[in-house]
This record gives structure tokens, sequence and C-alpha cells, in this order.
């Protein structure tokens, strides 16, 4: 509980403090407030089954999904590596979310990426290893949290109009394989494109299948 209340916080902060101080920035001495927008991508859905694999399956398969406006290309993905089920290691799945954009315009500057891993149904943690291993251009590391609910979470700055994050993760598994773990991993990502701010959302529903 206390990591998902430190997670909401953090998620908080990705919202209040860059808009006050792209604002501030931006529009210096104006006093109408600007208006916001989230869109919600489908959801990038992806199935394993994890019932036969008695040592480790090298999956090696990227999930990637691309939006584009007027001002900028954003493009979402995971990579997911291997799975283990062996009596040396807890069944787990190594994977890396990650992140870019680039300008089209500019007016655009990122304001925010967050990852955020939703909870999973049965017991499971997410293991980020360390912050050494996650990389970022352009932007700058607000915080991370290993956990049921672990996210990362970047802060852009005037510069950041074309950036690139990712990081190396591994969902480790509580029960054997006649259990399925289902989570979704979000990116949200907060820009502005010169008159408003934008959110764009972009969910992998990734489901581990038990028997």
């Amino acid at each position: 509980m206390r990591q998902g209340k430190n997670w909401v916080g953090f998620l908080l902060m990705s919202i209040v403090i860059p808009v006050g101080l792209f604002t501030g920035l931006k529009f210096a001495g104006v006093g109408q407030p600007l208006k916001a927008e989230t869109i919600t991508l489908s959801p990038v859905e992806w199935l394993f089954d994890r019932v036969h694999v008695t040592d480790f399956n090298h999956i090696d398969k990227v999930l990637n999904t691309t939006y584009t406006d007027s001002v900028c290309q954003l493009r979402f993905s995971v990579f997911l590596g291997t799975y283990f089920n062996t009596d040396r290691l807890p069944c787990m799945l190594e994977l890396a979310p990650h992140f870019s954009a680039s300008s089209l315009s500019n007016a655009f500057t990122v304001v925010s990426v967050v990852f955020s891993f939703g909870e999973d149904v049965h017991p499971s943690l997410i293991d980020l290893w360390t912050g050494a291993v996650i990389t970022y251009d352009n932007l700058s590391l607000v915080g991370f949290s290993s956990g049921q609910l672990a996210y990362v979470q970047f802060a852009g700055n005037s510069s950041s109009n074309n950036v690139d994050c990712d990081f190396p993760a591994s969902w480790i598994l509580s029960y054997a394989t006649n259990v399925t773990y289902s989570r979704e991993l979000t990116c949200s990502v907060t820009y502005f494109n010169g008159s408003e701010y934008k959110n764009v959302k972009q969910p992998f529903n990734l489901s581990l299948l038990g028997s």
C-alpha cells in the first residue's frame, strides 16, 4: 500500500510541477488557463503460454505502436526477452519498455513521461534492477520504484523536443505455471504543442497464461 501511495504522489507531481514550470516559462503574464486533452490509445495485447516451458524461452519479441499528430511522433514499445522457469531462478519474464518522441514542430516540448505497472490479480513483483540501467536523453529522471505497483517517471524541460528513454525490468511470479498473470503496463506522455497540453496514454496488456 505504501508503494501505491508513493506512485500516486509521483504521478500527481509529474502533472503539477512540469505544468506549472512550463506555464511560467512560456506564458509569463498570461492568466488564461490552458486547455488539456487526454488521448488513450488502443491497448496492445500480448499472450504467452508458459505451461510447457520447463527451462527458459527466448521470446525476443517487440510490441510497437506509434502516435502522430501535427507537432510530434510518439513511439511506444516493449521488448519481451527471456521467460525463465527453472530450479535455479524464480519464474520470471525479462522485459524492457521504451519510449521516444520526435518533434515535427518547433512548438513541441515533452513535459513528462511516466511508465506504470498496474497491479496483478495474483501476487507478483516488478523488479527494475537498479537506477544505473535506466537510460534517457533530453529528460530528467524523477523517480522509480520496484514492487507490485512499479513505476518510472521522467520530467522534461524547455529543450525536450526529441527524447528517448528505456529501462530493463523483471516480472517475477509467485506461483507455478497453473496460475495466469496479467498486468497493464501504461506509458503516459504529457507534452505541449504550442497552445495547449496533451496527454497520450498507451496501455500494453501483458498476460502469462497458466493451465
